[in-house]
């Protein structure tokens, strides 16, 4: 995910027994966050806006 956007702060935290989701923070510090559990690498579409 890091090598696919080098432009976008990602932070990437490992933890076991632990529900897969990614969170974005947006302007105005509005937040959302959505699960990945289940998915698969191939399933994620990564776009870099830079």
């Amino acid at each position: 995910m890091k090598k696919a956007n080098p432009h976008t702060p990602i932070l990437i935290r490992e933890a076991l027994e632990v529900e897969p989701r990614v969170w974005a923070r947006y302007d105005f510090g509005k937040e959302k966050s959505a699960s990945l559990k289940g998915m698969l690498i191939r399933n994620c579409f990564v776009m870099d806006k830079h």
